[in-house]
């Protein structure tokens, strides 16, 4: 079952400042109000996480023209900044623009969302209508609907949503010999003390979590645990995942490879880590 993206983000934008949309994941719905047992539901992303303000700060600062960047960052000085800001893209003939942008900024944060709660999702699939007079709100394309290839995405593994983990989880216990088939049971244990101990990201592909890496930070990062499902192989995920971790630190990174993980040991000479400084013998 995957969430529809479409459907979070027109949730969202509804949404004013006393209001709360909670998502149900069993019937996969949203719900429109306040539930006196909502323990569960999912509370979507609110006016401040979602931080209306900031978006208008950041297209003012993604457009090129520095005179309509001046104006736009001028307008949001002061009371009375989201009239002048709205004002200020009229006058330039950019209201479009910053409506496409905040359809954007709106699925990024409804991405994650779902991402942070290991919920798998769909950007395709058009909003459902159902009121027969909101109908003339939306406009009627005939054409289908193209599938827009979308970038994998790094997320953090937490409470939240490590169980949405334990098919990688337990495809690398499986690919160092750790458990001879597939048991999920154990997964679940490895990967909860896991992240007990050690900084856990996967790469998402729209909410199906398709490679895991663990490390920890010693004068750098240092990797343990890499697995990329075999279905996903040979397509570059595990090398941009590699480059994730590289980026959020300037210093080299490091590896301590289990010696009968031979798929990590070829991968990580293939990329070019084929140095070996030591290694640990234990009895």
């Amino acid at each position: 079952m995957h969430v529809n993206i479409n459907e979070i983000v027109e949730a969202m934008d509804s949404i004013d400042d006393e209001e709360i949309c909670l998502y149900d994941p069993e019937k996969n719905t949203i719900i429109y109000e306040q539930l006196e047992d909502d323990n569960n539901y999912i509370p979507l992303p609110d006016k401040y996480e979602i931080n209306e303000y900031q978006g208008m700060v950041d297209f003012s600062n993604r457009i090129d023209d520095p005179t309509i960047r001046e104006w736009l960052n001028n307008s949001l000085h002061g009371k009375g900044a989201f009239r002048r800001f709205r004002a200020t893209l009229e006058r330039f003939g950019i209201t479009h623009d910053w409506y496409d942008y905040r359809e954007y900024r709106l699925k990024q944060i409804a991405m994650q969302w779902c991402e942070d709660h290991g919920l798998m999702y769909d950007t395709d699939t058009p909003l459902q209508i159902d009121d027969e007079d909101e109908q003339e709100d939306y406009e009627i394309i005939d054409e289908p609907i193209k599938p827009v290839s979308l970038p994998l995405r790094l997320v953090k593994l937490d409470q939240r949503n490590y169980m949405s983990a334990l098919a990688v989880c337990d495809a690398y216990l499986q690919q160092i010999n750790v458990i001879s088939h597939s048991d999920y049971a154990y997964a679940q244990a490895y990967l909860e003390d896991l992240i007990s101990k050690y900084d856990v990201y996967v790469m998402s592909q729209q909410g199906r979590f398709v490679a895991m890496v663990s490390c920890k930070y010693d004068e750098g990062y240092v990797i343990k645990d890499l697995i990329v499902l075999q279905s996903e192989r040979r397509k570059g995920i595990g090398t941009q995942l590699i480059q994730e971790i590289q980026n959020l630190d300037e210093i080299p990174l490091r590896f301590e490879v289990p010696v009968n993980h031979q798929v990590m040991l070829a991968f990580l000479q293939a990329i070019g880590y084929a140095t070996t400084t030591y290694m640990i013998y234990t009895k």
